[in-house]
């Protein structure tokens, strides 16, 4: 869908270019093709937090229910583990946001 959409501004502009419409013309058309471009542009983003966020959900509880993590889980989540020498323990996520979300299910 971007990539017909990068089509039409191209096209659109091609034609105003090579002087086939007005600039009235050009602007008009272009003010319908970025807001069609925003609209997909906000489908796009609220889809990719949806599945995101439920995916996050989901693996949580299965790490919550395995009470251990497997190999392949930890190459999945974790970017770095740093141990300090008061036995103090900070995760760092390659997931933002999924520390958060395992504490929560972890207390559901």
């Amino acid at each position: 869908m971007f990539r017909r959409l990068a089509r039409r501004n191209r096209r659109l502009y091609e034609q105003f270019v090579l002087r086939n419409i007005n600039q009235e013309e050009y602007k008009a058309a272009k003010v319908s093709l970025d807001a069609d471009i925003g609209r997909l542009k906000r489908i796009t983003y609220d889809f990719a937090e949806q599945v995101t966020t439920e995916t996050l959900r989901e693996i949580a509880q299965t790490v919550v229910k395995s009470k251990t993590l497997t190999r392949q889980l930890v190459d999945v989540l974790i970017d770095k583990v740093h141990v300090y020498p008061d036995k103090h323990i900070k995760v760092d996520w390659k997931i933002s946001g999924f520390g958060d979300v395992l504490e929560v299910v972890g207390n559901a």
